[in-house]
């Protein structure tokens, strides 16, 4: 007999003792991961959902109550759609992440993108701080501003350093 492992999301309800809620669609498998990131007041959570052990990831969003499939939303054309959600800001709806190939490393793959989502239509790119520099975004408040890191060149060639960021005008 041969097991099957994964990760499914799950919500508790505030205020409650009551059991977890599995974020749909529920699949077991080898190749499907889900990992809710944050959840914001009204009940959205964001996150991900992996192929084939994060080499395929996809931002994804749930809304409450949680009896449809998640939503996954279309990424940066040039990561191909490849990323996740780290944080939803807590009731304007803008969602905030990284656009990336999870295994790759560039010139063969784009560098990782921060990027912001306003809760509806495409995502955008927030700006690096140099062309051949990653960047991440990791948190959003209501007034969309956004927290993550940046380098300041390409750490791969050894030339870039890490920097805290602040995006003050995201959605500007």
């Amino acid at each position: 007999m041969s097991e099957v492992s994964g990760s499914v999301g799950l919500v508790w309800p505030g205020g409650t003792t009551g059991p977890g809620r599995q974020l749909k669609p529920v699949e077991i498998n080898t190749d499907t991961d889900w990992y809710p990131s944050a959840i914001d007041n009204d009940g959205r959570v964001v996150g991900e959902r992996t192929y084939d052990h994060q080499d395929l990831a996809a931002e994804t969003y749930w809304d409450a109550p949680y009896t449809k499939d998640g939503v996954q939303i279309p990424g940066l054309p040039a990561h191909e759609g490849k990323g996740w959600l780290n944080d939803i800001s807590p009731s304007s709806g803008v969602a905030v992440g990284t656009a990336m190939f999870p295994y790759g490393i560039p010139p063969i793959t784009p560098v990782d993108q921060a990027q912001i989502w306003p809760g509806s239509g495409p995502m955008r790119t927030l700006p690096s701080l140099a062309p051949d520099g990653p960047a991440g975004a990791e948190a959003v408040n209501d007034q969309a501003r956004v927290g993550g890191w940046a380098y300041d060149g390409d750490p791969y060639d050894g030339a870039g350093a890490p920097h805290p960021v602040i995006w003050t005008c995201a959605l500007g």
